[in-house]
């Protein structure tokens, strides 16, 4: 008897797990699918690993949709953010900047965050850098799976 409520719970337990992963799965897929492409003052690239100097998968995957939205003319600057891990001779930031201007941007049109290590700490160094420009209205790029946090 007592057997028997032990594998019910864990049943019941596993099956909730589950409903909750397949939620959350559902929800990060629906959220990448969002695409709120309209006019804006800048588009703001969220950080992720480089290596070097040179993006990771990830922090490429994010450049390349920002680059499309820049050709699209959706917004007059481009806001690079990431600051560096110990050990990094690289920002995050710098590596963005590099693959922008290696890409016929204006150096003058790309704005930098660099300190931030969390995006949090990138986010509200990024309100100040905006504040500063008169910027009023950004499109944030990330990844699905960061969209959501």
């Amino acid at each position: 008897m007592k057997l028997r409520r032990v594998i019910q719970s864990l049943g019941t337990s596993i099956a909730l797990g589950l409903v909750y992963f397949l939620v959350s799965l559902f929800q990060v897929w629906n959220t990448g699918r969002s695409d709120d492409r309209q006019p804006v003052d800048a588009i703001v690239v969220l950080g992720a690993a480089q290596y070097d100097g040179r993006p990771s998968p990830q922090l490429q995957a994010r450049l390349d949709h920002a680059l499309k939205l820049w050709n699209l003319n959706l917004a007059s600057y481009i806001v690079v953010t990431g600051g560096k891990q110990v050990g990094d001779r690289f920002t995050e930031a710098a590596a963005a900047r590099k693959f922008f201007e290696s890409k016929g941007v204006a150096s003058e049109l790309i704005l930098e965050e660099n300190t931030g290590t969390t995006t949090y700490a990138s986010l509200l160094a990024v309100s100040q850098v905006v504040s500063d420009q008169k910027i009023t209205s950004v499109v944030i790029v990330s990844d699905p799976f960061h969209q959501l946090r």
